[in-house]
């Protein structure tokens, strides 16, 4: 069972590519591009599901929804346990793209309906597959359904810590559970996650229990890394260059951007806030043409980084981190050295839209150690938090 709230602070776990042909994937909620999809139990909230195919056919494509335990693992029940109405639905609504040189077709459909319907909380999937055959799975995306059971209040604090109080950010949370009856305390558990970063979440511990109300506020346990300020690339329009490009050059009708090369001074940070701080997420648009989803352009986006000293990062792994890199492979988020540039550099395909990213590196191929540019007490970030229960009965979390 999952009962969530959000605190506005000012590769992912369970979601597979395995199509390169499928390009900019989104679910959010209520036709808000930049909103967790998060479904609250028995409202009219829709989920909006969108995504483009380089196949120059129309394939018939199906989604379904499968529902997860707390760390994403599969639970052991039949879908018509957590499932009303017909587990495969075809995606029907679709539309050839008018602008772009390379063909695309625009699929995009909106649940929960009349045909599918999810009748418990927690942690799900959606899951495309091409036709109805479980074994062709397309790519799957993450979303919640949350069932309001507690009243949870939190806050933004500086830690106490001397060696963190210029850098980190801390949170305490208060977890009222008094409309669950005859509660375990061990049963209740809680996932903070920072940006819609779920490779580095925080499921800590309660440091104190009494009348069903949980208090987390050890200091240890509930600390985030301030991280920096994401960089805006704005691809609204390939007409004009943004701040962040180069060049654009259009050649046998394929748009190639250039970005500056990012000369990181690793601990001096980025200061780029202004009103397209989003976050790490990213969303469709152009000033071009009338219809994004299906008038909006794709480019190479040819992305340099250029550490002010390489023994800073002592030639460890460098990614790009952003939500719409979760579309890809984990690779693709990968920067790779150029000894003749002798730069770090990727390029990815992106449809026109507004785009947050960073750099982070890791230790040993483990997303688990980031080590950002800098850590600010100042950065405005997002934080998610999600409250979890499972009794004695229950099968899943």
């Amino acid at each position: 069972m999952l009962l969530s709230n959000i605190l506005q602070a000012q590769l992912q776990v369970g979601e597979i590519m395995k199509n390169d042909n499928i390009k900019s994937i989104q679910l959010f909620k209520n036709n808000i591009q930049t909103a967790l999809p998060i479904y609250n139990l028995g409202t009219n909230d829709l989920l909006y599901l969108h995504f483009d195919d380089f196949n120059d056919r129309y394939t018939d494509y199906y989604y379904t929804i499968e529902l997860r335990n707390m760390d994403w693992s599969p639970i052991e029940q039949d879908n018509l346990f957590y499932i009303n109405g017909t587990y495969f639905n075809l995606i029907d609504n679709y539309t050839f793209s008018t602008q772009s040189d390379k063909t695309y077709i625009h699929y995009e459909t909106t649940f929960p309906n009349s045909e599918i319907m999810p009748t418990k909380s927690g942690n799900y999937l959606v899951k495309v597959y091409k036709g109805t055959d479980t074994a062709d799975l397309v790519f799957s995306k993450r979303f919640y359904v949350v069932k309001k059971k507690t009243e949870i209040e939190a806050s933004l604090k500086t830690p106490f810590s001397q060696s963190q109080f210029l850098t980190h950010q801390k949170i305490n949370i208060r977890v009222n559970a008094n409309a669950i009856n005859q509660i375990q305390p061990s049963n209740l558990k809680l996932l903070v996650v920072q940006n819609n970063r779920f490779f580095d979440a925080i499921s800590p511990p309660f440091q104190f229990f009494s009348n069903n109300i949980f208090d987390y506020d050890a200091e240890r346990n509930l600390t985030f890394p301030g991280t920096t300020y994401f960089r805006i690339l704005d691809l609204q329009t390939f007409r004009i260059r943004s701040s962040l490009i180069q060049n654009i050059n259009l050649n046998n009708n394929q748009y190639n951007i250039t970005l500056y090369p990012d000369f990181i001074d690793f601990g001096s940070g980025f200061d780029q806030l202004n009103v397209y701080d989003l976050n790490g997420n990213f969303y469709i648009n152009t000033y071009d043409y009338d219809n994004y989803n299906v008038d909006g352009i794709y480019g190479y986006v040819h992305f340099y980084l250029n550490p002010k000293n390489i023994s800073d990062i002592n030639y460890k792994d460098i990614y790009i981190e952003g939500s719409v890199l979760v579309n890809e492979h984990a690779n693709v988020m990968k920067l790779y050295y150029d000894p003749i540039l002798k730069l770090y550099t990727r390029t990815l395909y992106l449809k026109q839209g507004l785009y947050n990213f960073n750099y982070f590196t890791t230790n040993k191929g483990e997303f688990e150690s980031l080590n950002y540019e800098v850590n600010r007490i100042d950065t405005e970030n997002d934080y998610y938090i999600f409250v979890y229960y499972k009794n004695f009965i229950d099968q899943y979390d």
